[in-house]
């Protein structure tokens, strides 16, 4: 049934009757199509009745003579919040009951200051007044908007400008920086790093640049660029027997790690340095090549190269194959300028370019294209890597993983490629990760799960095709996920950033703030079990937008357009939300599940049972439903509804006043309906 309430006309012997010229300053006009009350007259009356413009009620209440038989075709509300404080309803069967329900027809005898109602049969051929209902409708209708004051009662003001819904602080500042490409609505200020390039061996694409470059220095032979103070031995892949490790009598690899004690550097020259198995590094030793495609160490009889045990070394300038090319236990490994790449090995436990147990890794202008993990850390490590590339190549490896208590990552300025997953924080491990690049990553761009906290700014996901996104950012069981400054460019399956607590107790935490969410093939953000702060999103053409259950979401400044499905879907889920702009170009109509209840789509917000919501200064428009709220501790106030199919469906049993307090509709196909 359609609540919109009728606002008849007047018509006396063919006139409009004329509106009293008093009307107090917090009432609309509603002269014409807006008047109150009609005459109706039986053939061969006549008769003339004021409108009556509450709360002037009183007053006029007297004009109208005494025995006048008046129908009520109004809502199902007290006087008080009408504003007819001059009228009172007793029933004549029933003095406590309040007026009839908008599908009665209920008629009343003026007398005195009051009005006693009685069902009746049809209209009787004498004089009768009708007073249209002032609800919520009938204020918005004639440009106003309902609102209460400090005694709680609910009238109309003459106008509703609520205001638009503050705009998203834009993601980036500026115009994007010369070969990177923009993307998105041009207020959201919003680029993608360069697009990916194929590099030669030797050659890497690194952080936000253009073209690949040279990673690191290319010697004919020895390499020259050597610390000033410490002991060289120079090494060549084959030697002859006594050699002492200078230039002109080198060692080979072997034996100049046999001679190393204290602060030796290693000068390797060009050529492939093959190893016999798992090699220990001694304390304090360095390893310096003649560049990456000129200096190769392979590790050929086993899936380690070097063992790192309780040492301090430093690699730079060369390239090592194999699955795992270091293997350190409270260590610190020090590598620049290193390429680390090979065939991956199956079965368990899975290596890693680097597998760190405690100690300390830190690592500049890595190139990583090996073992199923490019770094590994547990047992409490820190790593820091700088202007590093993960490129998996199509294969199934992960850029890094840390895992464990204590355990920390810090990640600036890198590329992540072709990878199954980008950066995995797991079991209360801990990561801050600063301007990173995503293209192509299957699974997961970044994942913080099992307790871990993992902070981000910054973090651009790209689309690549044939490895298409599956989600770019993931929280799980009592996981933390903190990003800001984020831009992601598609997702074929799940969400563009999903939280899920998955084992009770343990609920996900996200944090999301200035992203720009672009053609999510489902939601862009997906809530299960979560809490959730979201702050300046724009989300752009995807199935829908934020879908929450069993969680907490605190949003503001949020922009939707072109959803195709639900903008905001709550269940189960108590949300404050503020500044929204939800516009949803006209959704179309399916069917999904939210929270296990069949909803419809082509929704801007859903409220579904257990979700007592708050949306305060946010607009919604172009949807086929623009609310359809089946929590009745839900409130909509000071913000509009607008060239919906429906404005809003609302439980038919609530108020309308209540949870639309300082709300604009227009334009709605029909503003008001029971919800199905």
């Amino acid at each position: 049934m359609n609540l919109r309430r009728r606002l008849e006309i007047a018509v006396i012997l063919g006139g409009v009757v004329g509106c009293h010229s008093a009307q107090p300053a917090n009432w609309p006009d509603f002269t014409g199509a807006q008047a109150l009350l009609e005459i109706v007259e039986a053939p061969g009356q006549s008769g003339r009745v004021e409108l009556l413009v509450p709360p002037n009620a009183r007053d006029r209440i007297a004009e109208i003579p005494l025995g006048t038989r008046i129908t009520w075709l109004g809502y199902d509300q007290p006087a008080e919040a009408l504003g007819l404080t001059g009228l009172r309803y007793a029933p004549a069967e029933d003095p406590g009951r309040r007026p009839p329900p908008p599908d009665d027809r209920w008629e009343g005898v003026a007398q005195g200051s009051g009005l006693n109602f009685g069902r009746v049969a049809e209209a009787e051929a004498e004089a009768r007044v009708r007073l249209a209902s002032l609800d919520f409708l009938a204020c918005v209708a004639g440009g106003g908007c309902a609102a209460r004051d400090d005694q709680g009662t609910v009238s109309c003001k003459p106008s509703c400008d609520p205001g638009a819904p503050q705009a998203p602080q834009p993601v980036g500042e500026g115009p994007c920086r010369a070969g990177w490409q923009n993307l998105g609505p041009i207020e959201a200020g919003a680029c993608l790093p360069p697009e990916r390039r194929a590099c030669p061996l030797g050659e890497a694409q690194f952080y936000g640049q253009t073209a690949c470059e040279v990673v690191g220095r290319t010697f004919s032979d020895y390499p020259t660029e050597l610390p000033a103070g410490r002991r060289v031995y120079y090494v060549r892949p084959t030697v002859p027997a006594g050699g002492t490790g200078t230039a002109t009598a080198p060692f080979s690899l072997s034996q100049a790690l046999r001679q190393a004690r204290g602060e030796v550097v290693l000068a390797l020259a060009p050529g492939r340095y093959p190893l016999a198995g798992p090699t220990p590094l001694p304390d304090r030793v360095s390893l310096i090549g003649a560049g990456l495609t000129q200096t190769t160490i392979i590790a050929n009889s086993g899936p380690i190269a070097f063992n790192v045990d309780t040492a301090s070394v430093s690699v730079r300038n060369l390239s090592i194959e194999g699955p795992t090319a270091f293997s350190a236990r409270s260590s610190r490994l020090v590598l620049n300028r290193v390429r680390l790449g090979g065939p991956r090995q199956g079965g368990e436990p899975r290596p890693a370019a680097i597998d760190l147990v405690g100690g300390q890794l830190i690592g500049q202008r890595l190139v990583m294209a090996g073992g199923d993990f490019g770094v590994r850390a547990v047992g409490g490590a820190q790593v820091e890597l700088k202007e590093s590339v993960f490129d998996g190549s199509g294969s199934d490896n992960t850029g890094i993983i840390v895992e464990g208590e204590g355990t920390h990552l810090r990640v600036e300025r890198c590329s992540f490629f072709d990878l199954v997953a980008g950066v995995l924080v797991r079991d209360q491990a801990s990561a801050n990760l600063d301007q990173l690049s995503f293209d192509g990553i299957r699974d997961g761009s970044v994942e913080s799960g099992t307790g871990a906290d993992t902070e981000g700014a910054g973090l651009f996901v790209s689309r690549t095709r044939p490895n298409p996104t599956r989600r770019a950012f993931y929280a799980y069981e009592g996981g933390r996920l903190a990003l800001e400054g984020v831009v992601v460019e598609g997702a074929e399956e799940k969400s563009c950033v999903y939280a899920n607590g998955r084992v009770e107790g343990m609920i996900a935490t996200l944090e999301l703030r200035r992203a720009l969410l672009l053609d999510c093939v489902d939601e862009p953000v997906l809530l299960d079990r979560a809490t959730a702060q979201l702050e300046d999103l724009y989300l752009e053409n995807s199935q829908g937008g934020i879908f929450a259950i069993r969680s907490r979401v605190d949003a503001e400044r949020l922009r939707l357009r072109g959803q195709t499905a639900t903008g905001i879907c709550l269940s189960e889920s108590p949300a404050t939300l503020s500044s929204l702009d939800l516009d949803g170009s006209r959704a179309t109509v399916r069917f999904r599940q939210c929270g296990g209840d069949y909803s419809f789509q082509g929704v801007g917000l859903e409220i579904t049972i257990d979700s007592p919501t708050t949306v305060v200064r946010s607009r919604v428009h172009s949807w086929l439903r623009g609310i359809l709220a089946y929590n009745r501790d839900a409130t909509f106030t000071d913000g509009q509804i607008d060239n919906n199919g429906i404005g809003i469906l609302w439980p038919p049993e609530v108020d309308p006043f209540a949870p639309l307090l300082g709300t604009r509709f227009a334009g709605n196909g029909a503003d008001l309906e029971p919800v199905p």
